[in-house]
């Protein structure tokens, strides 16, 4: 009975663990971790800030907001179980304002949770405009550090369970201030692109039926009545039947029921020849789009580059302009006191 019970204890102790640290199981990718009903991924590979930002957005993720204690306990806790002991950025910085670190993905002021509380500041603070987490055996922090130096990092997929996400329209806020989400999977593109056809379709599909109805009273003989009534009630049955030994008319499809749903016709429909032009469009325009963001992010990761040179080098050139000073004045004390000796 003991040994049952143990037993019993060490499968739910498995069970529970694997409910917070679960694989990629529900992921749409084999290399994501599912962890309290999101998806992540876990670098394997250094990057500086703004190459990691690239990095995500390209697997369609974002960097990871760990904005509520359930998902930074929850990555923390993975990584620590995989004994890292390293530094990994997620998705937060100072860019805007100086002091004021936010969330890219939605903007929100970054709190900290119990011994996570603690912000440790590094040597060059103007220069830390980047959240990292280090983490370590005994204590893990949230520190700000350079952007521009390579570390490990986190990236998250913000709706892992949802089917439709929000609107691209999203991940162009980036650009304004790196603040918001970047890069949604590919299916609520897809049904956004659904959205944009619906209007479309039911101008195209009125259009069908007064087509429709001017088609068959076109070619209904002028000695039939009723299929000239038929036709100015508003097209509900345009086609004769097949008993009466009429043929269609050309380009007229009887409508669903309802009028709502008519089938498209030879002329004036949608053809699969427009359909694949309008799904060509809208790849060029998404294509357009990521080509202008990623141009925009490493043209500010230039920048950024460029003022750290710049730092640099200044701060190289006070540190020699107060050294050679020193040297001279070091040269003339020994030069005087060695004047005297050769006089002796």
């Amino acid at each position: 009975m003991k040994h049952i019970i143990i037993a019993i204890i060490a499968v739910l102790s498995v069970l529970h663990r694997d409910q917070l640290l679960a694989t990629a199981k529900g992921c749409p990718r084999r290399y994501l971790r599912r962890i309290n009903g999101k998806c992540y991924y876990f670098s394997v590979k250094k990057m500086n800030w703004y190459g990691a930002l690239n990095n995500c957005l390209r697997k369609g993720l974002t960097l990871a907001d760990l904005s509520n204690a359930r998902d930074f306990y929850g990555a923390v806790e993975f990584l620590s179980s995989k004994g890292n002991t390293e530094d990994f950025w997620f998705g937060a910085n100072d860019l805007q304002t100086e002091g004021r670190f936010q969330y890219i993905s939605n903007g929100r002021l970054v709190r900290y949770f119990s011994n996570y509380s603690i912000v440790e500041p590094a040597e060059h603070s103007e220069c830390d405009d980047c959240l990292e987490v280090r983490i370590r055996n005994n204590l893990t922090v949230v520190a700000d550090d350079n952007c521009l130096e390579r570390q490990y990092f986190i990236c998250s997929e913000r709706y892992c369970d949802v089917a439709i996400s929000k609107p691209r329209h999203h991940s162009h806020e980036h650009l304004h201030h790196f603040h918001h989400d970047i890069g949604e999977a590919s299916e609520p593109e897809g049904e956004k692109e659904l959205n944009i056809q619906s209007p479309d379709q039911i101008e195209e599909q009125q259009t069908d039926n007064n087509e429709s109805e001017e088609a068959a009273n076109a070619e209904t003989p002028e000695n039939d009545d009723g299929g000239r009534e038929m036709a100015a009630e508003g097209g509900k049955d345009t086609t004769p039947t097949a008993e009466e030994g009429e043929t269609p008319a050309a380009g007229a499809a009887p409508p669903a029921e309802g009028g709502a749903g008519a089938a498209p016709p030879a002329e004036g429909g949608v053809t699969p020849a427009e359909e694949k032009q309008h799904l060509l469009r809208v790849q060029l325009h998404q294509l357009q789009e990521e080509k202008q963001h990623l141009l925009r992010v490493q043209l500010h990761q230039l920048q950024v580059e460029k003022q750290h040179l710049l730092r640099v080098q200044l701060r190289q050139l006070r540190e020699e302009s107060q050294h050679l000073p020193r040297v001279q004045l070091r040269q003339l004390r020994e030069e005087k006191q060695h004047l005297p000796r050769h006089r002796i």
